[in-house]
This record gives C-alpha cells, sequence and structure tokens, in this order.
C-alpha cells in the first residue's frame, strides 16, 4: 500500500516539479534577456535592430551571442567589438533573419544593409575566398569564387550598395567600399564576357 501510495505521490508532484523547474527556466531566460539586450550606448546601434534582435532571441535564447555581435560590430556607431570571422550556419541565419526584421521597421536602414551585405559574402565562401586568396597569393581565388556563386555576388554588391546609399559609417566602412570594388570588378568581367559570346553566336548565325 505504501509502494502503491509513493508512487501516486510522485506520479502527482513529478509533473508539477518539472513544470516549476519550466518556469524557473523561463524567468531566468527573461532575465538573462533584460542583461544581454542592454546595448552598449556609445554604439549608436539603431532602434528598429535592437527592436529586432529582442524579437529573434526571445525566440532563440540559447544561440543569442552571435545575434548580438553583429547588432553591436555592424552598428552605425564606433563600437570596439569585432565581427567573428566564423560562425555556424544556424546563428548566421538567425543574424540574417534579425535584419531582415529590422528592415521591415525601417526600410532605409544602412547598418541592416551592412549587415546583410556582410552575412552573405561569408555564408557564399566570398571573404574566405578574398582572406585565403590574399594570403596564399592566389589573385584568381575570388574571381573563380565570384563565377561559381553569381547570385550570392550580385546579392552581397546590392546589399553594400544600398548601406553606402543610406549613408553607413560603421567599423567595417573601408572593408565594404573595398568589397564593393572587387565584386563589382568580377561582375562586371563576366558580364563582358558574356556579352562577348553572345555576339559571337549572333555573329555565327549570321554567317550560316
Amino acid at each position: 500500500m505504501k509502494k502503491v501510495l509513493s508512487l501516486l505521490l510522485a506520479c502527482c508532484f513529478f509533473p508539477a516539479l518539472v513544470f516549476a523547474g519550466d518556469l524557473e527556466n523561463r524567468q531566468l531566460a527573461k532575465i538573462n534577456a533584460k542583461k544581454a539586450l542592454k546595448f552598449p550606448q556609445e554604439c549608436n546601434i539603431e532602434p528598429s535592430v535592437i527592436s529586432a534582435a529582442k524579437k529573434v532571441y526571445q525566440n532563440n535564447p540559447n544561440t543569442f551571442e552571435a545575434v548580438y555581435n553583429y547588432a553591436v560590430a555592424l552598428s552605425a556607431g564606433d563600437c570596439d567589438d569585432v565581427v567573428p570571422a566564423y560562425i555556424p550556419q544556424d546563428q548566421l541565419r538567425l543574424a540574417k533573419q534579425m535584419f531582415k526584421k529590422a528592415l521591415q521597421l525601417k526600410p532605409t536602414s544602412p547598418s541592416c544593409y551592412a549587415g546583410l551585405g556582410f552575412l552573405t559574402m561569408l555564408e557564399s565562401g566570398l571573404s574566405e575566398a578574398i582572406f585565403v586568396g590574399d594570403n596564399a597569393m592566389d589573385d584568381g581565388m575570388f574571381a573563380r569564387t565570384v563565377r561559381a556563386n553569381q547570385s550570392a555576388a550580385q546579392k552581397a554588391l546590392d546589399y553594400y550598395k544600398n548601406a553606402l546609399k543610406y549613408g553607413y559609417t560603421g567599423s567595417i566602412l573601408p572593408g565594404i567600399k573595398e568589397e564593393v570594388r572587387l565584386l563589382e570588378k568580377e561582375l562586371n568581367k563576366i558580364k563582358a564576357n558574356n556579352t562577348k559570346k553572345q555576339v559571337r553566336k549572333q555573329a555565327a548565325k549570321s554567317r550560316k
């Protein structure tokens, strides 16, 4: 009888304890969220970015660090934070999600376009191609990567151009300008080659 009673009590109290534990964890997450979301004032992060970061964080509290880092490092102000060279794909997607949400709140946000351009370069391997190509003294590496990822290259270029158009002044501005130059150079080469091929095709048809 005692065993049965103990079992019944366990069945009653265990779910309650689990629920209490879940509730405590949620409350702790909220407290941690408030602490984590105290963005440094000197960074001048756009309100739309902070608002979007909060929404992303609430749904994904365990991967907030990447979202926070990008919000701070790609902000329009001067910050000491360095953008990490590598983050896992799931965190990268979250960071992109944050900037896209922020753009819905403010479609002219320069730091959002800078962030999306940077993340697109990172995601497609274009950033790595610049870095590795420079260090391996391989001038053709970036060109080959652009040819293999033309859509991503064009997208990154468009994001960066919008960042400049809307007055981006953040910490990665020199890098953005250099990457715009490199992207335009390679994409223009591809367009010129495609035009030449088209002209040759037309000429060949005319001779038939």
